[in-house]
């Protein structure tokens, strides 16, 4: 099997063989040095594997729920960072056919845009764990459940919150994937 990857401006070709033997892998071997194509097996002794991708954000383990929220809604925030409102501008690793408006269930991450709060923070691009919906989902066990509000929580980059205290309840669900929320939560439903 081959597997082409472009990795700063140059082509990388990496060779991967079931079999360390036969003609089949001996002809592809010459015909890619053939033409002066990169080719190697993985990292070399002593040599650290080259990593790819940024740290991501973590991301909660998908649970079904009705998403409430979608682009251009308001999330009152309910922790104690300094901003009061924010608008959901997209959300994080949603994936949904073209022209589908993004939307969120509690516990996803949210990009947004602050519309109150301190001055410092108007006006900036902020990550947000969704914490309590407006819109009923079912439980697995039965029980239907909504929260009076939209609200969410800031973090940063890395995930950790921006605040110390988040006030009102988080449902069970957000609790589960986001425990360094649950642990500033006030309850948890």
């Amino acid at each position: 099997r081959l597997c082409g990857r472009l990795r700063d401006g140059r082509s990388e070709w990496r060779l991967e063989a079931w079999q360390a033997h036969g003609s089949a892998f001996l002809h592809a071997v010459q015909f890619f040095a053939s033409m002066k194509i990169f080719v190697r097996a993985g990292p070399m002794a002593g040599e650290k594997a080259t990593q790819y991708k940024e740290a991501k954000l973590p991301r909660k383990p998908r649970v079904k729920m009705t998403r409430g929220v979608q682009t251009e809604s308001r999330l009152r925030v309910v922790d104690n960072s300094g901003a009061k409102e924010v608008k959901v501008i997209g959300v994080k690793g949603f994936s949904g056919r073209l022209n589908r408006i993004p939307c969120a269930a509690p516990g996803d991450i949210v990009v947004c845009s602050v519309k109150k709060g301190k001055p410092d923070l108007r006006k900036k691009i902020v990550f947000c764990v969704f914490v309590r919906q407006k819109k009923i989902w079912k439980r697995r066990d039965g029980v239907n459940i909504c929260f009076e509000d939209n609200a969410c929580c800031l973090i940063d980059n890395k995930g950790d919150l921006k605040g110390t205290q988040i006030s009102g309840s988080i449902p069970r669900e957000v609790a589960d994937a986001w425990p360094k929320v649950a642990s500033q939560a006030y309850s948890i439903d």
